[in-house]
């Protein structure tokens, strides 16, 4: 977080940031990224905490992509796995 308080909002350094962070190893199961993006949202909470304001708004914003993106794997796997119902029976 040290880097994103350094740098400006513009910088493409800040994406970097956000890429490592949101680094995954072996994703499985229907909802894998579904508990990945939860479990990233969880870590970036520590981070609305901090005293710097480009750190928080940094978290804020990785933090509402996380959510968004949560609620789209959910919708996405629940009808995955729908249709791999009406497939298989």
């Amino acid at each position: 977080m040290d880097v994103v308080d350094r740098v400006e909002a513009e910088d493409d350094l800040l994406r970097r940031v956000s890429d490592v962070l949101g680094e995954t190893g072996v994703i499985s199961g229907e909802f894998g990224h579904v508990e990945l993006e939860g479990e990233q949202r969880g870590r970036l909470g520590s981070y609305l905490d901090d005293p710097r304001p480009k750190v928080r708004a940094f978290a804020e914003e990785a933090r509402r992509r996380a959510e968004h993106s949560m609620a789209w794997e959910q919708r996405r796997a629940e009808q995955d796995v729908e249709q791999m119902r009406r497939d298989w029976d």
